[in-house]
């Protein structure tokens, strides 16, 4: 297990630009991004692209965490995770990103008489 110590450490070499620091970080806290994308789901995505998010936010709390305020690094980075995912599924669910959410494709098996038919069309 990590002492305080050593992961406040750890994220101030992650923050100065040490990418082994920072791969370690993203490895050792994934299981935080893993168990808030089990609850959630991304419109016109994947589980990828939501884990992907998460990703995001954890990157950001490691550059953004304060060891001078009062919450622990689990807390803030839970909470950075969290924040970056809903505003995926926010931005997902957005009325310009309908069509994209709903489309269907013109090649599918369900509208290839149609489309047959409307290609034919003089």
């Amino acid at each position: 297990m990590m002492t305080d110590n050593s992961l406040e450490q750890l994220i101030n070499k992650a923050k100065n630009g040490d990418v082994i620091a920072m791969d370690v970080l993203l490895k050792k806290y994934s299981y935080l991004v893993r168990k808030r994308a089990n609850g959630l789901f991304l419109i016109g995505a994947d589980k990828d692209d939501l884990l992907q998010e998460g990703m995001i936010g954890l990157f950001k709390a490691v550059i953004s965490y304060n060891e001078e305020k009062d919450a622990s690094f689990d807390t803030f980075a839970s909470l950075c995770i969290n924040r970056q995912m809903i505003s995926a599924i926010r931005g997902a669910n957005r009325y310009k990103h309908k069509l994209l959410n709903e489309y269907i494709s013109i090649y599918s098996d369900e509208n290839q008489q149609e489309t047959q038919y409307a290609v034919s069309i003089p």
